[in-house]
């Protein structure tokens, strides 16, 4: 199944970094939940994959970036399946982007010529 929604992006004239990117994105999401493309995945083990990415056992957590280009991915992938009835169940429909913890209350300030004081 990942290999024909991979001919669709291709017919889709998808650019081949992102068609290489969803692709690893895809497998990085079902080689860490250790199924295969057809199986059935709930949005509760989207949930805990992204839990797993901000609160990595070792090392670093994954960037908010990071973790919202794979989930673009899986949602592109998921729909698709749908879409062209090989699932019956979308996964990603309740799933929405990460935000980061100020990005609701983040504000750009401007600073104008009349405000900035050289010392």
């Amino acid at each position: 199944m990942l290999d024909e929604y991979i001919t669709n992006l291709e017919k889709q004239d998808k650019s081949p970094k992102t068609i290489i990117s969803y692709r690893n994105d895809i497998l990085i999401f079902m080689n860490d939940l250790r199924i295969k493309p057809n199986e059935f995945v709930t949005s509760t083990d989207v949930r805990k994959w992204i839990n797993g990415m901000l609160h990595p056992n070792d090392g670093k957590p994954l960037a908010i970036t990071t973790i919202n280009r794979r989930l673009n991915a899986l949602r592109s992938f998921y729909s698709w399946a749908q879409k062209n009835q090989r699932l019956q169940h979308n996964p990603m429909e309740e799933t929405q982007d990460i935000k980061s913890a100020d990005e609701d209350q983040e504000k750009i300030m401007w600073i104008t010529e009349k405000n900035l004081k050289i010392y």
